[in-house]
């Protein structure tokens, strides 16, 4: 982000993000069928749904909706999607972003190539977390790993980690 823009400007387009975000999490509960469908697309993306077995290996993006993900141990080579009342991401390798919305979002040992972006009631990017930025909305948020840049905004705003950048805070 440049350094030059107020910082009204900068609160502004942060706030349109999180707005985006969460029009397109709506949007993804709205249209994803609650029935089971897990599947592999040509282009090697994943489309799950907790009733289905923990997706690892996956070369695309991985799409999820549910009430838990408990993903472990897993490689996803794109991005992560998902949405659900609880979701854990543990011990992973993302080659790409991580998009999520939850009551709860625990993100702990995992190196992610891209951004997070993340709402929830309760966010935490855990210790032994690597992500190029981290994005949180949330009643509480916690930066615990390390990240190049963040902007985080909520109720408690914990930074008990690593910001090599910009670092932006709504509290």
């Amino acid at each position: 982000m440049p350094c030059n823009q107020v910082p009204s400007i900068r609160r502004h387009k942060a706030q349109a993000r999180i707005t985006i975000l969460f029009a397109l999490i709506a949007l993804a509960l709205t249209a994803l069928p609650t029935v089971s469908f897990a599947g592999t697309d040509t282009a090697g993306n994943v489309l799950a749904t907790e009733v289905d077995s923990t997706p690892s290996g996956i070369e695309g993006d991985l799409y999820w909706a549910g009430q838990s993900l408990n993903l472990d141990d897993a490689s996803i080579g794109r991005d992560i999607i998902a949405a659900g009342e609880n979701l854990s991401i543990r011990d992973c390798t993302v080659g790409g972003a991580v998009r999520l919305a939850a009551r709860t979002i625990d993100i702990a040992k995992t190196a992610i190539d891209g951004s997070v972006t993340v709402a929830g009631q309760h966010v935490v990017l855990n210790t032994g977390s690597t992500a190029n930025c981290f994005y949180a909305a949330g009643e509480t948020v916690a930066l615990r790993g390390s990240a190049k840049s963040a902007a985080l905004a909520g109720d408690t705003v914990t930074i008990d980690g690593t910001v090599d950048g910009d670092v932006e805070v709504w509290a």
